[in-house]
């Protein structure tokens, strides 16, 4: 999937950041748009394969892809250079896919920050071995069952490594709701591998 053919070479070289500060200083309008062109080229694919991954539609997350991005470029001034450029983008990437959902969602989600808050961080990391023994066209599959704030969480978690907290940011939930949802979210998918005899 590619959106943009002609990469400056002279851009390819630097490094995000440095690409970020260029935009930001720049005033020629043309090489400016260039150097967003690189920055662009460079999250397209990725944001798109985080998308599909939530939403389960090509078109959606075609477009919501181009959506998300746009508002990145605009945002760069509220890019704090402490933290990797790909967290920040991933995590407007999160959100957007979530509005959407929530969007297209007709029933309340369940705050679970009320919830019991005795799951620890090291009965998640206990239980993460039942989930890394599962074979990936299995987990796969019965990811697909899941509802989206089930797969979306244990996406989060899995696929992209993220800790509790980087999570807790992303979704505005604190730590043990966190916690909460991603033991709820295992449960529910051990439950459908125990159903389907996977």
């Amino acid at each position: 999937m590619v959106f943009v053919k002609n990469r400056s070479l002279t851009f390819q070289s630097l490094s995000d950041q440095e690409l970020i500060h260029l935009i930001l200083g720049e005033s020629d309008r043309n090489h400016c748009r260039l150097m967003q062109e690189e920055l662009y080229e460079r999250y397209v694919d990725k944001v798109y394969f985080k998308c599909i991954s939530i939403v389960k539609d090509a078109h959606l997350a075609q477009d919501l892809t181009h959506d998300i991005l746009v508002k990145v470029l605009i945002r760069l001034l509220d890019f704090k250079s402490t933290s990797p450029f790909y967290g920040w983008v991933s995590a407007i990437a999160y959100n957007s896919c979530m509005t959407l959902l929530k969007q297209r969602s007709r029933h309340r989600t369940l705050d679970l920050d009320s919830a019991d808050t005795d799951v620890t961080e090291e009965s998640i990391e206990n239980e993460n071995s039942e989930l890394r023994e599962m074979q990936l066209d299995q987990l796969e599959k019965i990811m697909e069952e899941l509802n989206e704030k089930d797969r979306l969480i244990l996406l989060m978690r899995y696929q992209d490594d993220m800790s509790v907290v980087e999570i807790g940011q992303i979704l505005e939930l604190g730590d043990s709701a966190v916690k909460m949802r991603l033991k709820r979210s295992r449960d529910r998918l051990a439950e459908l591998f125990k159903s389907l005899g996977v």
